[in-house]
């Protein structure tokens, strides 16, 4: 990777069109985390579901954003 690429990947911003994507796959996790929270038992491994599903939001919003890099 050279520095110019870094800097794309670290500063780009998304348009309206990627930021309504944005808004729907984070609809969908909320959506999903409501269910884990409202039907697991508060332990470690819903923790976790929840740590990964945050994660997995993270993934999905930068192959979004960076689509185009």
């Amino acid at each position: 990777m050279q520095g110019e690429e870094l800097v794309d990947r670290l500063t780009n911003t998304p348009n309206a069109e990627q930021i309504s994507r944005i808004s729907e796959v984070r609809g969908a996790a909320l959506a999903l985390g409501a269910v884990i929270l409202a039907h697991t038992p508060t332990t470690r491994e819903q923790s976790l579901a929840i740590t990964h599903l945050e994660e997995t939001v993270m993934w999905a919003v930068m192959s979004i954003v960076l689509e185009e890099v």
